[in-house]
């Protein structure tokens, strides 16, 4: 074989093997925690095939808010509760969610790879915002803890005193 047939020859392999080096596998989500209290974020990461050219659709659950992302304007829409990326040659993209209120939910995706003609689902992710209990009190900075029951339990032993008199 002479060298320009080889030459063409291992540039056609290449050609031919390069969709498969990107298509191991889809999108895999990961979450900085799965529970958070209500107003609270949670930064979410969504890992992608390299060489890939991928158009990404993940649904965010009722009580959780889009508050940002690391993709640049104009490669990424919010629509409701569906957030829709564009990845070309990407490896990770990341957001944030807001929990507006207690709940939980599950976020869900969908992906295609245009390059090598391959769709799916990404694996849905369950995550918690831990309301504020009703009626709960915020803990007073300025007060020292535990002094009032102290002071409760001395008014009752000089109560008692009395009352042995």
């Amino acid at each position: 074989m002479n060298l320009p047939t080889a030459a063409t020859t291992l540039i056609i392999l290449c050609m031919l093997a390069a969709p498969a080096l990107g298509a191991d596998g889809g999108v895999v989500r990961s979450v900085s925690t799965d529970t958070l209290a209500a107003g609270g974020t949670v930064e979410v990461t969504l890992a992608l095939p390299q060489g890939s050219m991928m158009g990404i659709v993940e649904t965010v659950p009722d009580g959780f808010a889009f508050a940002g992302t690391t993709q640049p304007e104009g490669r990424y829409k919010v629509t409701g509760r569906q957030i829709i990326f564009s990845a070309v040659n990407e490896t990770a993209i990341a957001y944030t969610l807001r929990a507006d209120a207690g709940g939980s939910g599950t976020i869900t995706g969908l992906w295609e790879d245009v390059r090598t003609g391959t769709s799916g689902e990404t694996p849905a992710t369950r995550i918690i915002a831990a309301a504020a209990a009703a009626g709960a009190a915020t803990p007073d900075p300025h007060k020292s803890p535990g002094f009032g029951l102290i002071a409760a339990a001395g008014a009752a032993l000089v109560a008692g005193r009395r009352c042995l008199r």
